[in-house]
């Protein structure tokens, strides 16, 4: 009785969610977990003010250098993925977007950040979940971390535009593939607009959380934040709609992810060389609300100003992922394929020998 009762329950939920899927629609669970979404807003409403960050006017190579330097490396439970410095809080902490299937989505939950210098110097410290929102196989799926303040202190960080991407920019991403050094790669768009961006080519384990760049004469800013890649394409959120999701605003709809596409953080774990570069452990998620300052969103957005872009050269090209290797065949399994092989070429001959068995006696009868 109770395994019946369990399984009418599973059906229901299944059913609403369909439902609700059907309907593009989404219940928002605040500060919880829900059955479709789980949004955790800021704690505080605040209001974007798109005039307090002066634009950095740097040369090619110092904006490639910023974009590195700004780079993040998001651990936590086993799970690797990247992260970028957005902004910076009243007191000085600066503040890393990257991805809830990276870093979850526990308002105080502790994860562990690093990053690097040009020079190949790291630094290592901590970040808190302030905003996240989460909706597997929709389009949400972002954290906005503050981190302790001796982190990051000498970085310039890239705001981000609430706006989308213009069509004559140059667009770039930075991440840590399979955990590794920062890597720039430059993208070519497919999709500018709405809830989901998409562009070749395919996003690759690691580089979950990455921010989606445009390179302009006033600067860089995020225009975007990769979260998922399949059916050769790299797929992420805008800005616009990401900057509603923190201050608890999502769309009566939502859009859903195509089939084939997959979250694209990596294992920490089965990564041998991260023992070159130790994580620290990962921290108790029992961690008391935090508050957020009231001009967190405006630290992180762009000012208002007419944007002109340029077309800069292609920086080096990521490595390409490693092939998998082949699974191995115990001696049981080929005994079978071999067996299994050969029984259509038998089966064939049984049947021919029983057709010309067949095809003598009527042949025979009729003389």
């Amino acid at each position: 009785m109770k395994n019946v009762f369990s399984l009418v329950l599973g059906l229901l939920a299944v059913f609403n969610t369909v439902a609700t899927l059907h309907a593009q629609t989404a219940p928002i669970c605040i500060d919880g977990s829900c059955q479709v979404i789980t949004l955790v807003p800021l704690a505080e409403q605040v209001f974007i003010d798109t005039t307090t960050t002066a634009a950095i006017e740097t040369s090619d190579e110092d904006r490639f250098d910023q974009v590195i330097r700004a780079t993040v490396r998001v651990t936590v439970s086993g799970i690797c993925g990247s992260g970028t410095v957005v902004g910076r809080d009243a007191n000085g902490n600066a503040l890393v977007l990257t991805n809830a299937h990276v870093a979850g989505t526990a308002r105080g939950r502790l994860v562990n950040v690093e990053r690097w210098n040009t020079d190949g110097t790291s630094e290592r410290g901590q970040g808190s979940i302030i905003a996240a929102g989460y909706g597997r196989g929709l389009s949400v799926d972002f954290a906005l971390l503050k981190c302790n303040s001796e982190f990051a202190n000498g970085v310039i960080p890239i705001p981000l535009a609430n706006r989308y991407p213009d069509p004559n920019a140059m667009v770039t991403t930075s991440g840590c593939p399979r955990c590794e050094w920062p890597s720039l790669q430059v993208l070519k768009l497919n999709r500018r607009e709405g809830q989901v961006l998409t562009w070749k080519p395919e996003a690759i384990g690691g580089r979950s959380g990455s921010s989606v760049i445009d390179h302009t004469d006033a600067g860089l800013r995020v225009v975007g934040l990769l979260t998922w890649g399949g059916n050769g394409e790299g797929l992420g959120q805008s800005t616009p709609f990401l900057l509603e999701a923190m201050k608890g605003r999502l769309p009566t709809s939502l859009e859903s992810l195509p089939t084939g596409v997959k979250e694209v953080s990596v294992n920490q774990r089965v990564l041998h060389f991260i023992a070159t570069h130790p994580i620290q452990e990962t921290a108790t998620e029992d961690v008391p609300n935090l508050p957020v300052d009231g001009n967190t969103l405006d630290s992180i957005t762009e000012p208002k100003h007419p944007d002109k872009f340029r077309t800069k050269p292609n920086p080096d090209e990521p490595r390409q992922p490693v092939k998998p290797r082949e699974p191995r065949i115990g001696f049981f399994e080929n005994l079978l394929r071999w067996f299994r092989d050969r029984l259509l070429v038998f089966l064939l001959i049984v049947a021919g020998a029983v057709v010309g068995f067949i095809g003598g006696v009527v042949f025979a009868k009729t003389r």
